[in-house]
Formats: structure tokens, C-alpha cells, sequence
């Protein structure tokens, strides 16, 4: 009566019960066991009907036990031989499930097994640990560079996605870029071919129709892919790419700092299935954002500082620069742009001739983009009205792709394309009031992601190099007006007299030769007391004190020569700074 009360109990029981039977080798060794009885929830909760098992070995009914890492039938031995209880948690590789088994033998090879499944809190609360050693991750590792795809691997553990996408968003907020991709390789890459392109490093339009969507929602979840990509892909396409991986929800998890979206997680889910630990995923995206906010952040400090010494070594360039040397110094300061920007080429378009005309007189092509090196012929700026009218606005402009430039704009549009080029940067160049260049930028790659904050270094380029042509030009204008200047004071009639503070000469042209009768070389250190006659000598100090003082004198004064003789001239002095004074000095000794 008590055995049937008691396996009444047992088959009621929500706990699982079996009762087994050890089976020995000749040696007595446990090899197998043998199932006597189960209850009803052994049946539900492992899938294992009471008619199939009954009097059945346990390598019979899961002949893969063996490739379990837990040894269940030595543990069941050891407990069947000697008695006793066992308590443990494991899992059952061949079940594909975590138990927590309370088992005790009370008659020799024979022992009585309760246990229930606990694969939900087990997986909970590796998922819990997960998250905890990936926050600690997080704060400890460095991250100059992340590795966006422990992001997709780790939210994958997480959650019950067929794929996860790992998007940034650019800092103009109108695109975003794929950084990861995480589920099975093979699909991935049969996905891309499908499409056309590569899915790693796609940036993505964002459209105002999906951000009223999804702006309320931190999670958004998508009816299916054709939901999500309208109107990005064509519909014939995301459909075939749908039903050939089976795909059902789509879920946009946000990742957010301080109400602003940086990134996303894009959840994509086997059909019929819902996402599960949405909290977990709300967690994990939060640290994500912390962890990306961090890296701008420190990205941003490391830009700031290559952008300090990219300009510094372009105006150091520039101040060095002489009208000899500048086509060194500009190929040098494009492929420090060039570098800097990261773009595949830079090029400089000069004006010749007439004021529409432009030429390319420097160029500079990254290595990786070799077979892009190609001159650009001389064009008339006025053919393209888009561009001449941007160039009109005096500032730079960004075309980040086809896109930007107007579809009445044909011919810009055909030199868009010619040059596959993805996007480009045009930095108006201008001396006094007119253009003199046009400095510009090309991208043929997805890698393109300047935007309208930038503008303001792209004038500080510009500005350094208006500035570099127009002192160069200025120096040039200068040095040509000191050669006309001192072409004159060499032929000059009249004698011409540059003189220190000291009163010494520092200059003297040929004519001063001829009115004192010293060589040039004798004039040059003499004091000018050394050239007056002694009854002048007083008045002539005077006069040159009234030029130091008041900037401009003028006299008439009598010079004496170096054969003794005398000659009254007009001296005009004037100062030419606080260290240099000039003077003209004409002979009137024949006047009479």
C-alpha cells in the first residue's frame, strides 16, 4: 500500500523521477543502466515516452550519452555500488538541456533519479555573465581600434537572431554604415552576392519616413526585410533575399547617447520566431553606446591633434616656400592633405589665361588608387554652370554622391561618372577678390564621410594656401619693383646716398662716384662729416639730426672731394626707417 502511495506521488509530482537499474561488466564495472520506471513529467520534460524506454538500456535510448562531458553512467555506478546521495547540475548534450539532478540509491545497484530542467535559468544566467565580463571588457580594453564584430558575437549569444547587423551612424546623421555582421559566414556571402555589393562597410541612406517610425521606440521591430529596406533596395530583390534565408521579424535596437542615436543593432530573425531577453538587449546596447561614446570621444581628441599638426606642417611648408622652390612645396602639402583626408586623390586646378580657364599643374594620387592617376585636361569653368555658380559662393563644398549635383547639371553629372568617383571635395581658392585655384579632393570608395562640420578646417586649408600665393605673389611684385627701383638708382643721374643711424654710408650708386671722386667701394663706411667741407660741417650735422628727428630735410651744402676741391650741391634726405636714411644730392656747382 505505501509503494503504491508513494509511486502515486511520484506520478504526480511536476518534478521529474526515474528509477533505474545498474548493469556491470565482468569485471563489475558500470557500463550501462536500465530504466524501471519514469513519471509523468520525465516524459514531458525530456520528450521520452514511458512505452519506448521501459526495460531499456540508457545507450539504447540516447546512444550519444557517451559524448557528453559529463560521465553520467561512472557518477550513477559509483552512487548504485555504494550508496548514499548525489546532488549536481549538468548538461545533457544529447537532450540539448540543463538539469539539476538529486539522485540516492537504497538497494545495491539500484537508485532512484529526480531532476528538473533549469536550461532557461542556466542560460539566463550565462547570459547574465556574459554581460558582465563584456562590461568589464569594455571598460578595461583599449580602443583605439574597436572590433565592431564582438559586438554582433556577443549580442548573438544573447538573443535568438538568425543575423545580427552592427550599423554607425555618420556625424551628419544621414547615413549610417555597416560595421559587422555576425550569424552563418556562408549566408552572409551569398546574401552580398545577391545584392550586388558587399555588405561590410555599405553605408545606408536614413530616410525621414523610417526615423517617424522609429523615433519613439529604442526597439522597433519590422513586419519583414521589404518592411526595412523600402526604399533603399529593390522590392523584387529584398523579397528574394527574405524567402531565401527564411526571414521573419526584423528588430532595430537604438543605440542611444544623451537622446541621440549613434548606431544600431538590426536583429534579423528566422520566420515565426519573436525576439527574446529584449531587457538583456536593452542592457548590452547601453554599454555599447558607452563604450562608443568613450571611442568617439578619444577619436575626436586623436583628430583633433592630427589636424593641429597637419596644419602646422602646411603653413611651416608654406613660410619655407619661394617662387623656386613652391611646385616642390605644393606636391609635398597635397599628399599631406591627401593622406590626412584619406582621399584618393588631391589635385590643384590653377587659373591660365582667361578667368573661366583652369589647369592642373598639381596632382597627387594615393598608392592603393594608381590606376586612377590621370590629368585632367584644361576646361572652361564656364560650361558648367553647377559648379561655377558653387565656386561663385566663395566657400568649400561637399558632393557626397551623385546625388548632390542636380540632374539638370548634365555635364557635371558625366564627369561625376566618368571618374567613378563616389564623392569629392572643392575648395575655392582666391587672391584679393578674384579665384586664382581650385584646390579639390576625390574619393572612389565607401569610405568617403566628411559632412558640413568639416567646412570650417577645409577654409583654414584654403587660407593657408591663398595665403602662401599671395605672399609668393606680393614677394614677386616686390622684388620686381626693387628691381626697376634700384635699375633707376644705378642710372640715376643724381647721386644717391643711404646712410645708418650713424651717420655711415651704406649705400652709394655711381653717380655719388663722380660727384666725390671716391670709388664706390671707398664711399661705403664713410661717415657723411668725412664728405663736408669744414664751413658746412656743422650745418650738414644739423641737417642730418632734422632727418632722424622729423623724417625730411633738405639744404644746400658744399661736399668736399677727395682731390680737395669743393662742390655745393642740394641735399633732399628723407628717412626710409628708424635705422636707414636716403639722400639725393645734386651738383649746382656750374649754376652759378
Amino acid at each position: 500500500m505505501e509503494h503504491n502511495i508513494t509511486k502515486s506521488l511520484y506520478n504526480q509530482s511536476i518534478v521529474s523521477y526515474a528509477y533505474h537499474k545498474m548493469v556491470l561488466d565482468e569485471s563489475g564495472k558500470p557500463v550501462d543502466y536500465i530504466f524501471l520506471d519514469v513519471n509523468h513529467a520525465f516524459e514531458l520534460q525530456t520528450g521520452l515516452k514511458k512505452a519506448d524506454i521501459l526495460n531499456r538500456s540508457i545507450r539504447e535510448v540516447t546512444p550519444d550519452i557517451g559524448k557528453d562531458e559529463f560521465d553520467w553512467i561512472t557518477a550513477y555506478g559509483k552512487l548504485a555500488m555504494e550508496g548514499g546521495t548525489l546532488e549536481f547540475e549538468d548538461y545533457s548534450g544529447s537532450l540539448d538541456k540543463w538539469y539539476k539532478v538529486s539522485a540516492y540509491s537504497d538497494e545495491p545497484l539500484h537508485f532512484h533519479v529526480f531532476f528538473f530542467e533549469i536550461t532557461a535559468q542556466k542560460k539566463e544566467r550565462q547570459r547574465l555573465e556574459l554581460l558582465a565580463k563584456t562590461s568589464e571588457k569594455f571598460l578595461q580594453s583599449p580602443i583605439t581600434d574597436l572590433d565592431y564584430s564582438v559586438f554582433t558575437d556577443d549580442l548573438m549569444k544573447l538573443t535568438n537572431a538568425k543575423f545580427i547587423a552592427f550599423n554607425i551612424i555618420e556625424a551628419n546623421s544621414t547615413t549610417l554604415t555597416t560595421m559587422a555582421i555576425s550569424g552563418i559566414s556562408d549566408a552572409i556571402s551569398q546574401t552580398s552576392r545577391l545584392l550586388g555589393f558587399n555588405l561590410l562597410g555599405k553605408r545606408w541612406g536614413i530616410y525621414p519616413s523610417r526615423y517617424e517610425r522609429i523615433k519613439d521606440n529604442i526597439i522597433y521591430r519590422f513586419d519583414n526585410l521589404l518592411d526595412l529596406a523600402e526604399p533603399t533596395l529593390p522590392p523584387k530583390l529584398v523579397t528574394m533575399v527574405q524567402n531565401t534565408f527564411k526571414l521573419g521579424y526584423i528588430y532595430l535596437v537604438r543605440i542611444m547617447r544623451e537622446e541621440k542615436e549613434i548606431g544600431d543593432f538590426t536583429l534579423f530573425m528566422s520566420a515565426g520566431e519573436e525576439l527574446v531577453n529584449e531587457e538583456l538587449v536593452l542592457l548590452y546596447a547601453h554599454q555599447v553606446g558607452l563604450l562608443i561614446t568613450r571611442h568617439l570621444a578619444e577619436k575626436t581628441l586623436k583628430r583633433k591633434l592630427e589636424t593641429e599638426n597637419m596644419l602646422t606642417r602646411l603653413s611651416s611648408n608654406f613660410l619655407n616656400a619661394r617662387e623656386d622652390n613652391l611646385t616642390q612645396v605644393i606636391d609635398t602639402n597635397l599628399n599631406i592633405i591627401g593622406q590626412y583626408t584619406l582621399a584618393n586623390k588631391c589635385y590643384l586646378l590653377v587659373q591660365e589665361g582667361a578667368k573661366a580657364n583652369f589647369c592642373t599643374v598639381h596632382e597627387w594620387t594615393s598608392l592603393k588608387d594608381i590606376t586612377h592617376k590621370t590629368q585632367f585636361d584644361p576646361f572652361d569653368i564656364s560650361k558648367y554652370p553647377f559648379f561655377q555658380s558653387k565656386l561663385s559662393e566663395r566657400k568649400p563644398w561637399i558632393i557626397n554622391s551623385l546625388r548632390d549635383i542636380p540632374l539638370d547639371a548634365v555635364l557635371e553629372r558625366d564627369i561625376f561618372r566618368k571618374q567613378k568617383t563616389k564623392g569629392a571635395i572643392t575648395i575655392p581658392i582666391y587672391m584679393k577678390e578674384d579665384i586664382f585655384a581650385i584646390l579639390g579632393f576625390l574619393y572612389y570608395d565607401e569610405s568617403f564621410g566628411w559632412d558640413t562640420s568639416d567646412l570650417s578646417l577645409l577654409n583654414i586649408i584654403g587660407d593657408i594656401f591663398a595665403g602662401a600665393f599671395t605672399r609668393i605673389e606680393t614677394e614677386k611684385e616686390l622684388r620686381h619693383s626693387e628691381e626697376r627701383f634700384r635699375g633707376y638708382v644705378e642710372h640715376s643721374p643724381e647721386s644717391i646716398l643711404v646712410a645708418d643711424q650713424n651717420g655711415n654710408l651704406v649705400y652709394a650708386n655711381e653717380a655719388s662716384s663722380k660727384i666725390t671722386g671716391y670709388k664706390l667701394e671707398e664711399l661705403i663706411g664713410m661717415n657723411i662729416a668725412s664728405l663736408l667741407a669744414p664751413q658746412t660741417l656743422e650745418r650738414g650735422m644739423k641737417h642730418f639730426q632734422q632727418v632722424v628727428s622729423e623724417g625730411k630735410a633738405m639744404d644746400r651744402l658744399t661736399f668736399c672731394t677727395k682731390d680737395g676741391s669743393q662742390k655745393t650741391c642740394v641735399v633732399s634726405a628723407v628717412n626710409l626707417s628708424s635705422e636707414r636714411f636716403i639722400a639725393f644730392v645734386s651738383d649746382i656747382s656750374n649754376l652759378g
